[in-house]
């Protein structure tokens, strides 16, 4: 059930779809909007959406791609413009990325790529943040091998609380160390690692598909790391141990096998020893706390 949430540059995105921020005239606007009708093909995909015509709020239209290679399909949802949201704002922002997602399964993709709808139309970002979470969780849990991807370029949102945020800023300037290596170090999978892993997922007595969800993972990508001479990331051990809900001496055990005890000071491992400090082991929620500090997202 991977869901990414990360900054970088929607329109160089690999995926199957990628989303267009659009309008109810379907015509190119100003940020990511004219980023994506440049790379494209302006004309091409004018007289696309002029053939369509238009397309009513809270909903979504298909194009080709064009001349955007790393995508197969162009989705133009229609966000609400923001009044003061009491004009049935979110029940439309939400039916936008619901437009988009049944575009997605009547073609038979199985990737995409969204902005941030709405942020573009006056829609306050952090509503727009909490909105677009629901409603890929929500298709997520009727299509768990789905990849979806909400990336922004500027403008973020708040992701975190103000005073979470000091909090953890506090504890990762505590225990920062230069030593750290980096947090997407690969090992070769052995048998104590293998054997200790299954009987942490023997004992939390969790399907593979469940801990596959809650560790960002497909249950296919899951079931092929589980096994000898496999590569093992220490974004997978993160992911795993989040979804399981294990503690530190456990987690501090797997990475005495991989000898990789440097990898519990980087940035990544704080963040999330942070979460688990505090009980928290929604993958999600600390995946927005890596976004702030510019980090990649835990899982697939």
């Amino acid at each position: 059930m991977p869901f990414y949430f990360k900054k970088g540059d929607l329109v160089q995105t690999e995926c199957d779809l990628i989303v267009n921020d659009s309008n109810s005239r379907l015509i190119m606007v100003e940020g990511v909007g004219r980023a994506i009708f440049h790379k494209a093909g302006d004309r091409e995909l004018s007289n696309a959406l002029k053939k369509i015509g238009g397309c009513k709020v809270g909903c979504a239209v298909l194009t080709p791609s064009f001349n955007m290679t790393n995508c197969k399909g162009l989705v133009h949802a229609v966000a609400p413009i923001y009044q003061n949201g009491k004009h049935g704002e979110e029940e439309l922002l939400l039916s936008a990325y619901e437009s988009c997602f049944k575009l997605m399964k009547e073609h038979g993709y199985t990737s995409i790529a969204f902005p941030l709808l709405g942020s573009e139309y006056n829609y306050p970002a952090s509503e727009c943040l909490e909105i677009a979470h629901t409603a890929i969780l929500e298709n997520l849990k009727n299509y768990p091998n789905d990849l979806v991807y909400l990336i922004m370029f500027k403008n973020f949102p708040e992701t975190i609380s103000k005073s979470t945020q000091s909090e953890l800023t506090s504890f990762i300037l505590k225990n920062y160390t230069t030593e750290g290596t980096t947090a997407l170090n690969e090992f070769v999978m052995n048998k104590e690692l293998l054997h200790l892993m299954n009987s942490y997922i023997k004992m939390s007595k969790m399907s593979l598909e469940e801990i596959a969800i809650k560790a960002n993972y497909t249950l296919e990508k899951l079931q092929e790391i589980l096994t000898i001479d496999s590569l093992v990331t220490t974004n997978f051990i993160f992911a795993l141990s989040i979804a399981l809900k294990l503690s530190e001496k456990d987690i501090d055990a797997m990475f005495d096998i991989v000898e990789s005890k440097n990898s519990l000071k980087t940035m990544t491992s704080l963040v999330v020893r942070y979460f688990i400090k505090k009980g928290q082991y929604d993958v999600y929620t600390i995946n927005k706390a890596l976004f702030i500090y510019n980090l990649s997202p835990i899982g697939l």
